[in-house]
């Protein structure tokens, strides 16, 4: 999952979480404030809910720590999604949303 979010010319938050088939997380991206970027160190998933088909995303509500250790609150609802399939250099198949 990867989300840019602009909400004015000073805040933007750009938190990314790559879930591998093992259930572990791994996280990154930024919090924009103030013209300062802001690594983010932690992104705990609090809810996250997907179309009838399982694979495209409907809403997230994450708890996102950044560098600083302060903690921030991210929900939000999905909007237009232009699936993009893809396949890697063994033949696996993925879609970047």
């Amino acid at each position: 999952m990867k989300y840019v979010v602009w909400f004015n010319e000073n805040l933007a938050i750009n938190p990314a979480a790559i879930i591998s088939n093992d259930g572990k997380i791994s996280t990154g991206g930024f919090l924009y404030e103030d013209g300062k970027n802001i690594p983010l160190r932690k992104i705990n998933i609090i809810k996250q809910s997907f179309r009838d088909d399982g694979i495209f995303p409907t809403g997230s509500e994450l708890e996102i720590i950044d560098k600083n250790g302060e903690k921030h609150t991210l929900a939000a609802r999905v909007g237009p999604i232009i699936p993009v399939p893809f396949k890697d250099k063994e033949g696996d198949e993925s879609i970047l949303i």
